[in-house]
């Protein structure tokens, strides 16, 4: 059975620019707190997320992976297991140079052909449709 994550983009306040309504911090930690409670190990999330990313690190959950999205020419900050790759950007050299410094590797893609040619690389461990 595939693993369960949840996406964060309404933790941070603010998608790519626009501005949503402001979650309060402890109702974030306890959606977060209640999604690990339910059986979610997997929180994905990314700097145009706002303050999703600084939340989820300050939430603590242990055993739970959390991912980030990278931009072409960007490096992740530190804190996250996951790496996706956005938009179906795949890139096998970056893939192996982040999963050479411990990184898992995922990519998120829109399209069947965006996924049939990310799951030929041999570093790709996620794959969010």
């Amino acid at each position: 059975m595939p693993q369960l994550g949840i996406g964060c983009a309404n933790f941070g306040g603010q998608i790519y620019g626009n501005n949503l309504k402001p979650i309060k911090n402890r109702d974030v930690a306890r959606m977060i707190l209640t999604a690990y409670a339910a059986g979610v190990r997997h929180f994905d999330s990314a700097e145009a997320y706002g303050l999703a990313n600084r939340r989820l690190k300050e939430a603590h959950i242990n055993g739970a992976t959390l991912a980030t999205k990278i931009k072409p020419g960007e490096w992740p900050t530190h804190g996250f297991d996951v790496c996706y790759f956005h938009d179906g950007r795949f890139n096998e050299d970056v893939a192996a140079r982040l999963h050479s410094e411990g990184y898992l590797v995922g990519v998120s893609v829109y399209t069947m052909e965006e996924a049939l040619g990310a799951l030929k690389s041999r570093y790709l461990e996620y794959l969010q449709v």
